[in-house]
């Protein structure tokens, strides 16, 4: 079996410069000294690979710690509603409706 490979922040910030400026896996694998599938691997590992391309500019992870938006922000109101019939539609807020009593 072969010996496990210890990934360095420096390396993970070599794939992903190499990446950004266009190289193939296979010539980031030879400058690295390692197979391309090796790199394709890490890659993948790090979030910066995509079945039938590659993001040219990885894009930064998620803050974990940051708070959670609010109910109807823009990005989560959009993400669940694009490609459905209320996609472009305002965030319903609750409150008194138009059938209320109040």
């Amino acid at each position: 079996m072969p010996k496990k490979l210890n990934w360095s922040d420096k390396m993970d910030q070599k794939i992903i410069q190499a990446r950004v400026e266009r190289k193939s896996w296979a010539n980031i694998g030879k400058e690295m000294g390692l197979c391309h599938w090796t790199v394709v691997n890490r890659a993948k590992e790090l979030e910066i690979w995509e079945p039938g391309g590659l993001r040219p500019d990885p894009e930064p992870r998620l803050d974990m710690n940051r708070p959670p938006l609010p109910a109807g922000h823009p990005t989560t109101w959009g993400l669940l509603t694009d490609g459905t019939s209320l996609a472009g539609t305002a965030y319903p807020m609750p409150g008194p409706g138009p059938h209320s009593d109040v």
